[in-house]
């Protein structure tokens, strides 16, 4: 029973900065999210200054050389560029966009905040929030574009790269996916580190037994 009475609870206190380090990682993640709100709410009043496909490649000559085919080329070339944002514009894709940033720039303050101060048990559930939505929101945003296309294709050009969006497609998700679990990875990592761990302490009884002025 003595040496029963003896036994202590020691509590090992992690470094502060695994939550810190967590911090900062969601600080570098969010920066970007305020350009591409910027960007997001910009992009309608930008579409309004694309030139016309007259003012950049100049009225018809009505010639059968080289110089019509040269017009042609370029006015097919620029007509496919601006029906592309435009479907931009009217898809709702932007707004899509700005939302989801907003939204995951709103979760990342309180996050990185929390973190920072120490708060481990809110802090990393909000952290876990911010990797749902930033997962969920980038699949979203990406299968918008994917279904106006990434880039300007003509028909020329489609039928030249038939599987370019099937690859365009797989590595964008293949991007987020990685991304995600790589955070998600990261978190599980600070979560373990930063859980305060206790000791059981047990004296040694031959260290009992050897003491000075017990016998």
């Amino acid at each position: 029973m003595e040496q029963h009475a003896n036994v202590r609870d020691t509590t090992l206190v992690p470094s502060p900065w695994w939550l810190k380090g967590a911090a900062i990682v969601v600080a570098l993640f969010s920066l970007p999210l305020i350009a591409n709100i910027i960007f997001s709410m910009a992009t309608p009043f930008l579409l309004d200054f694309i030139p016309s496909s007259e003012e950049i490649c100049g009225e018809d000559p009505q010639t059968t050389g080289e110089e019509q085919e040269t017009w042609q080329s370029c006015k097919d070339e620029m007509d496919v560029m601006i029906d592309y944002f435009n479907e931009i514009e009217t898809s709702g894709v932007m707004n899509a966009t700005g939302i989801y940033c907003a939204i995951l720039l709103l979760i990342s303050i309180p996050t990185i905040i929390l973190l920072w101060t120490g708060d481990r048990e809110l802090g990393i559930k909000l952290a876990w929030a911010y990797i749902a939505i930033n997962f969920l929101g980038g699949m979203y945003t990406t299968w918008l574009y994917l279904n106006i296309g990434m880039m300007p294709l003509g028909p020329e050009a489609e039928a030249a790269l038939p599987f370019s969006e099937s690859i365009i497609a797989a590595s964008s998700y293949a991007q987020i996916g990685t991304c995600n679990l790589i955070l998600a990875g990261l978190l599980v990592m600070v979560s373990q580190k930063s859980k305060p761990q206790t000791n059981l302490v047990i004296p040694s009884a031959f260290h009992h037994q050897n003491e000075p002025g017990q016998h």
